[in-house]
């Protein structure tokens, strides 16, 4: 379930265009996946028309743009293709690369973190009571 449609996309969020629908279907779906599960799925329980709603609107536009600003759904998922490069015994590495490689590949847009992050759907500890 994807949880924006294009008209909310172009005209509240006045996200950057994509001009094919089709397209614009794929990347929400994808978008509002990586928020459920960001969200540990509390995203779909959200009160309808309410502040967190909006907000996971928010965190699925830009996600979405951040796709197109990458260069669309694929280009977002390519990992660099170079880590490393060695001239004589001079090494540079890219910076935050370990061993278990590029994490940041499935990871939500940094603006769509700060969206859900402020409507509290990121939180999922326990609540500590006195007694």
């Amino acid at each position: 379930m994807a949880y924006v449609d294009q008209e909310y996309y172009d005209n509240e969020y006045l996200g950057l265009p994509v001009g094919d629908p089709r397209e614009f279907k794929r990347m929400a779906k994808r978008a509002s996946d990586l928020v459920d599960i960001a969200t540990n799925f509390q995203a779909r329980d959200v009160t309808p028309g309410g502040f967190q709603e909006e907000q996971v609107k928010k965190a699925v536009s830009a996600q979405i743009e951040h796709y197109m600003i990458s260069g669309g759904y694929e280009a977002s998922r390519q990992e660099a293709t170079m880590e490393s490069v060695t001239v004589g015994s001079f090494r540079y590495d890219l910076a935050g690369r370990g061993r278990g490689g590029d994490t940041r590949r499935d990871s939500l847009a940094t603006e769509a973190v700060k969206y859900l992050a402020g409507a509290g759907l990121l939180y999922s500890g326990g609540v500590i009571v006195n007694g």
